[in-house]
């Protein structure tokens, strides 16, 4: 899918692994949780993050194709990789591809909250569907979803559950890896014992400087659809903190499909936006597409406070001066920017350490 992938992967590897079962893993993110990215010795299961994009340029087809899954799961499907992928129903049909490549009798476990798997077609050849979400009409339902401060707690296939994480996605992320470790012969109530020492991947949710004054976290969500979901969890889990992003648009793509106006909705739940140079603009072809200033100006319309920078020493340098106490600080930077995140990082203790 498009958000998740990595999260829900490691946390049904957790799973597995603390059950005591034979697994290998194959995952694209670095997991505390794991000792590595990938575990490659003979096992009689093994988990893989899948995707959508292209093999290589020799080869277009996704790599999700090559996999042969046993079982498989969705976490979402939302039109992204506008350069490769042109239209929507050309990225769904890719995903309907993959549904076929699941045998009859195999569970595919789908979020039954996103829109773009609400349109998949599943093809009637016994695939075991489970349609995961918080809808009273889902085949496999979360009740009980209770925000805290760094965690959040909930109920699933009878059992109670609390994860070192915020938000419904994670909820909803970790409900698809306890459906998926149960066809495995793990019952829910060991998965919950599991999740409880779950850490999430490196740069998801990843607090980087916490006083009593400020708390500073990092990360990697830039698309609308993982920004709809982060920033309303975060309002929920710290209710009386001011909340500062300092966010670098990227991937943006032409004005008709790219990001330009979905970013507007999801960013608007900031009370401070500090805006960054968009990433690599010029090398997507998008410099004459996408248009910060106007980005600017579609959520002050929407009442968010929004300051630009042409360069990072002087978001690192000011942003200082615009901090408060009480604030808190969703850092989301494009690749490559660990020395900016730093420099922040460095200068937010100096001014709010305990």
């Amino acid at each position: 899918g498009t958000n998740g992938k990595t999260t829900t992967s490691g946390m049904l590897a957790h799973i597995l692994k603390e059950a005591g079962k034979d697994v290998g893993w194959m995952i694209g993110g670095e997991l505390p949780s794991l000792d590595t990215r990938a575990r490659f010795d003979p096992c009689e299961l093994r988990v893989i993050e899948a995707d959508e994009f292209i093999s290589g340029f020799a080869d277009m087809n996704p790599k999700f194709f090559y996999y042969a899954p046993h079982a498989a799961a969705i976490t979402n499907i939302s039109h992204d990789h506008h350069n490769t992928f042109a239209a929507p129903v050309q990225y769904l049909q890719l995903f309907q591809e993959f549904v076929n490549t699941v045998p009859a009798g195999r569970p595919l476990v789908l979020s039954d909250d996103d829109p773009g798997c609400k349109w998949l077609y599943i093809p009637p050849v016994g695939i075991d569907v489970r349609r995961v979400g918080f809808s009273p009409k889902s085949d496999q339902r979360i009740t009980g979803f209770k925000a805290l401060a760094e965690k959040t707690r909930f109920k699933f296939l009878g059992a109670n559950f609390e994860i070192n994480s915020i938000g419904r996605m994670n909820v909803r992320n970790a409900a698809i890896a306890i459906s998926l470790a149960q066809s495995y012969g793990v019952r829910p109530q060991s998965a919950a014992r599991a999740l409880r020492s779950f850490e999430l991947p490196a740069g998801r949710q990843e607090v980087i400087f916490k006083s009593k004054a400020v708390v500073a976290m990092k990360d990697e969500a830039y698309h609308p659809v993982a920004l709809a979901e982060l920033l309303p969890a975060l309002r929920a889990s710290y209710p009386r903190r001011r909340l500062v992003m300092v966010f670098q648009p990227r991937y943006t793509g032409p004005k008709n499909e790219g990001f330009q106006q979905r970013w507007v909705e999801p960013l608007s739940n900031a009370d401070l936006l500090l805006m960054a140079q968009p990433f690599d603009v010029v090398n997507w072809g998008a410099e004459r597409e996408f248009s910060l200033p106007q980005l600017g100006r579609s959520l002050r319309e929407n009442g968010v406070e929004t300051k630009k920078f042409n360069d990072h020493e002087p978001l690192t340098r000011r942003a200082i001066a615009i901090l408060r106490p009480g604030d808190l600080v969703l850092i989301s930077l494009g690749h490559g920017q660990e020395g900016v995140v730093d420099e922040l990082r460095s200068r937010i203790s100096k001014a709010f350490g305990s």
